[in-house]
C-alpha cells in the first residue's frame, strides 16, 4: 500500500535526513498499467489512460457497495442510508468528462507539458459525489 508506506517512511524517518520531495514524488494517475516510475505529462493521456481510470472507478464503488453490504455504513458511522446503484450512476455516467475537465484546468492552470501532479481518480469521484448530495438535497 504506497500511503501506509509513505505514512510509515515519515514517521519513521530521521529529522536530519534531506530528501528532494520532486526528485522522490510519483503520482498515481489511476490506471493499472502506467509504471509508477513514468512521470506522464498531461498532453501525454490518452483515452486508453483514461478507460483504465473508469474502470478502476467502477471496482472501487462496487468494493464500496460490497463493504457497506457488510458493515452496514448507516449504523456503524451514522450516515445516511446509501444508494450505491444510484450513487456509482450517478458517478460513471460522467466519470469521462470530469476527467476531461480536470486535466484541462491542470493544462490551463500549469504548462500544458508539465507533469501530472494528482490522480486523475479523484475527478470523476469528486464531481459524482456533489452531484449525488445534490441530488439528495432537492
Amino acid at each position: 500500500n504506497p500511503k501506509e508506506i509513505t505514512c510509515k517512511g515519515g514517521l519513521l524517518s530521521n529529522a536530519n535526513t534531506q530528501s528532494d520531495i520532486n526528485i522522490i514524488k510519483r503520482v498515481f494517475i489511476g490506471d493499472r498499467t502506467t509504471d509508477l516510475g513514468i512521470k506522464l505529462k498531461y498532453n501525454e493521456i490518452t483515452n486508453p489512460h483514461k478507460a483504465e481510470v473508469i474502470q478502476l472507478l467502477n471496482d472501487f464503488l462496487e468494493s464500496f457497495k460490497t463493504i457497506d453490504e457488510k458493515i452496514n455504513y448507516a449504523d456503524k458511522f451514522g450516515l445516511y442510508k446509501i444508494d450505491h446503484d444510484n450513487l456509482q450512476r450517478i458517478i460513471l455516467n460522467d466519470a469521462l468528462e470530469a476527467i476531461n475537465l480536470g486535466i484541462i484546468r491542470q493544462m490551463e492552470s500549469e504548462v500544458q507539458n508539465s507533469d501530472v501532479v494528482e490522480t486523475l481518480f479523484f475527478y470523476p469521484l469528486i464531481k459524482g459525489v456533489n452531484k449525488y448530495a445534490f441530488e439528495l438535497s432537492t
